[in-house]
Formats: structure tokens, C-alpha cells, sequence
């Protein structure tokens, strides 16, 4: 390609050279060497571009251009249009596509054997209400508090006789079937710091041992964090139930 560039062009050239993801440059041709096009934009700088990048490359030779003269500059002062060139002797080489090589595959069920199974279940935000199983588990976990306040964007939740802020992106909704938050209702959370006081984490209703294992499953890959803090919140209920330490550690948790 080197070649045949500076086989059609020569220094002085006007060229207008187009990118794949770059906008169009105009100027002059100077050289093209080593897998790169020198050219000299109209503020008289050089631009180093390569040939790799480049779709397309018109040019007009620089002997089609009109030569300036004394007359040129007397004319355009009195009013007469200086001539243009003629585009339709522009020379102009279409650039080859890239070839794409596929050098191998890769096996992503081998590489994580757990991804079938992700792609096969839906998101539980997504689960249609039908899919979910009743939670008549008597084993649930026990409340922790009660909202006492909640709006648009944050809410309160009681403890004892402390009060915790929540954000409302703290609140799980990890059902199709489940109802908003309502003051009064008994709620589960992880109890945590920030600089303005105690704050509720990861606030729920309290869901059956099942249905918290099976939203933490659904969400594992795309929530670590509030998949720890839903194990968290298990292991801290049933401290000495060793199976739900056994469903956790198989899902990546703890």
C-alpha cells in the first residue's frame, strides 16, 4: 500500500484521508513510509497517521491545482472568484478491510460450569409470579425492626429503641410478587456505619431460609456484595445450621 501511495501522490498533493473511528483529515501530502502518512495540515503542522486506521484516500495533484500569480490576488480584491479545483480528477484508493484472523475458541461452559445454568435462569427481579414458590417455609428469618418512615428516595427503620436511615436503593426487589415497603412493615437488614450514624443495609422483608438462598443464587453473579450480605444475614440468624453453610460455600458466598 506504501507504494502505491507514493506512486500516485507526491509532496504538495492535497489529500483528504478518512478513519475507521476518527473524523476525516484534510491537508497536504508530504511522505508515507514505514506503515505511517506524514501530512501538513493548513496551520503548516505534520500529522503522523497510520496507514492501519485509514479507509479511505482521495488526493488532487498538486499540477491541477490553480497557481497563484500577481492576477490571482488583483482579481479576488476586485470581486472575481478565485478558480477551484476539479474534483473530478481526484485520484482516490479505497483501502482494503482488515482481515480478521480466528485463531481459536474457548469453551466457556468448561472455563465456568456454572454459566449454563446462569444463562438458563432468569434474574429474580424477572421470575413470573407462577415460577416462585410459596413461602409457607416455617423456618424464616426473624425481624430485625419495622420502617417507621419511608419516602421516594430514603426511609427509617426502628431497632430496638434505635433508628436507622436506609437509602431506598437498599431495598431488595428480588420478587415479581412482592409489594413495596410500607410503614410498619417488619423488616430484616445488615446493620452498618457511616459518618452520619447507623444505617440499614440490604432491606427485606423476612423471607423463608429458601426463598433467601434462592434469591441469593439468582443474584450471585451480577451482586456479589448484597449476596454476602443476604448470606450474612443467614449465618448470623442460624449461626449453628451447617447446611445453610453448605449451600453457601457451594454458591461462592462464604
Amino acid at each position: 500500500m506504501e507504494e502505491l501511495i507514493n506512486e500516485l501522490f507526491k509532496e504538495g498533493d492535497r489529500i483528504s484521508i478518512y478513519f475507521t473511528n476518527a473524523v476525516p483529515y484534510k491537508g497536504t501530502f508530504v511522505k508515507c513510509g514505514n506503515g505511517c502518512i506524514v501530512g501538513r495540515g493548513k496551520t503548516g503542522h505534520l500529522s503522523l497517521m497510520r496507514i492501519a486506521d485509514v479507509i479511505r484516500f482521495n488526493g488532487i495533484s498538486a499540477d491541477l491545482l490553480p497557481q497563484k500569480d500577481e492576477s490571482a490576488d488583483e482579481a479576488r480584491d476586485n470581486g472575481v472568484e478565485e478558480p477551484k479545483a476539479d474534483p473530478t480528477r481526484a485520484t482516490s484508493i479505497e483501502l482494503p478491510e482488515p482481515n480478521i484472523r480466528i485463531l481459536g475458541k474457548v469453551n466457556l461452559d468448561e472455563v465456568d460450569p456454572r454459566r449454563s445454568a446462569r444463562l438458563r435462569r432468569q434474574a429474580a427481579s424477572h421470575i413470573p409470579a407462577d415460577d416462585i414458590p410459596a413461602d409457607d417455609n416455617s423456618q424464616k428469618l426473624p425481624s430485625l425492626g419495622k420502617v417507621s418512615a419511608i419516602g421516594p428516595k430514603f426511609g427509617f427503620a426502628t431497632h430496638g429503641d434505635e433508628t436507622l436511615y436506609f437509602n431506598i436503593g437498599e431495598v431488595m426487589k428480588g420478587w415479581a410478587n412482592e409489594q413495596p415497603l410500607e410503614v410498619g412493615d417488619e423488616i430484616v437488614f445488615t446493620r452498618s456505619e457511616n459518618a452520619r450514624g447507623s444505617v440499614a443495609k440490604c432491606v427485606h422483608r423476612p423471607w423463608s431460609v429458601s426463598r433467601q438462598l434462592r434469591t441469593i443464587d439468582n443474584i450471585g453473579y451480577r451482586d456479589q456484595r448484597n449476596a454476602r450480605l443476604l448470606g450474612g444475614q443467614l449465618i448470623d440468624a442460624f449461626p449453628n445450621d451447617e447446611s445453610i453453610r453448605e449451600q453457601l460455600r457451594a454458591m461462592g458466598i462464604y
